[in-house]
């Protein structure tokens, strides 16, 4: 999430408040184990880069590969927060 954060905090001063900013993380990056690749990112680092896009200005959090519903359940507990 902190890199999606970088580029969301830049795409949001670039749009202002005219145009919504939408992020969606990875659980980190995967590590290959075996023929699979593992997602290493808890609910509570997401949870706190959820908080920082939301206060970035971004719009809406989601989440990509690797996320679980523990993941968004994190995202939702920060939206209620803004």
């Amino acid at each position: 999430p902190a890199e999606i954060y970088d580029v969301a905090e830049e795409m949001v001063k670039a749009v202002g408040s005219s145009t919504p900013v939408v992020a969606c993380p990875n659980a980190g990056h995967p590590k290959r184990v075996g023929h699979r690749n593992i997602y290493l990112a808890t609910e509570e680092y997401f949870l706190v880069y959820a908080k920082r896009l939301f206060k970035s200005g971004v719009r809406m959090v989601g989440g990509c590969c690797g996320t679980k519903p523990e993941h968004i359940g994190s995202v939702a507990s920060a939206a209620r927060m803004f």
